[in-house]
């Protein structure tokens, strides 16, 4: 993911905390980008990872299928605006 220098609030440099549960069947549940670099961008991540995160294997806990909650940080690519 890419994004715009001038369009950044307040983080030269933005972290992208993005946090998701993969329910009891494998498919996505929640997510939700917890960063706050803007509304679009925020839109974008979570579009990028319900895209992705699909059957995956669920969690296993004494042997039955159970719910987990993940959250991945990452620093995308900030381009210049010029």
């Amino acid at each position: 993911m890419r994004i715009v220098k001038k369009e950044i609030k307040n983080n030269p440099v933005p972290w992208v905390v993005v946090s998701y549960t993969i329910e009891k069947n494998g498919e996505n549940g929640d997510i939700k980008c917890k960063s706050n670099i803007g509304y679009v961008y925020d839109e974008k991540v979570e579009a990028v990872f319900k895209k992705y995160i699909k059957n995956w294997k669920p969690a296993e806990y004494n042997g039955k299928k159970v719910k987990y909650a993940m959250s991945v940080a990452f620093v995308p690519k900030v381009i210049s605006n010029k």
